[in-house]
């Protein structure tokens, strides 16, 4: 499965990076792997002890509908925050349709949940769905 230059914020959303392409790779999983994977590396503490900082991760790609619940790889895809460059994080996603509002909450109590409110000015991708966080020995070696 394709591994990707982007290191997703596991905080706030990280700063301005254009991912590309590093290299196929076959990570030690139990998991089958399958089309419309790929592997990324979270860094910071926003979601430990599920994801330790600097983890290598699969991730699948996701179609449009249900995730609430499920930790996901968002993009911001409005213009970068001018002062912060914010645009990529993983975090727990949660919709709150009575409210009219997407919840991005961290494992780490330590840290704030994103809130974005629809309609306001932030628009926001689910780029792929967590499948599995890979043991620093297990990372992924070239296919």
């Amino acid at each position: 499965i394709p591994l990707y230059s982007l290191k997703a914020a596991a905080g706030d959303f990280s700063g301005e990076q254009s991912p590309g392409f590093v290299d196929w790779v076959r990570p030690q999983t139990s998991h089958p792997l399958r089309r419309g994977m790929f592997v990324v590396q979270v860094v910071g503490r926003s979601m430990e002890p599920l994801i330790p900082d600097g983890s290598y991760c699969i991730f699948r790609r996701t179609p449009e509908g249900a995730r609430n619940g499920a930790v996901v790889l968002v993009e911001r895809h409005d213009s970068p925050d001018p002062e912060t460059g914010w645009r990529f994080t993983v975090k727990r996603y949660r919709s709150d349709r009575a409210r009219a509002e997407i919840v991005l909450e961290p494992v780490n109590l330590e840290f704030e949940r994103i809130v974005i409110r629809e309609g306001g000015d932030a628009t926001l991708r689910v780029i792929g769905e967590l499948v599995e966080v890979l043991k620093p020995d297990a990372r992924a070696e070239p296919a």
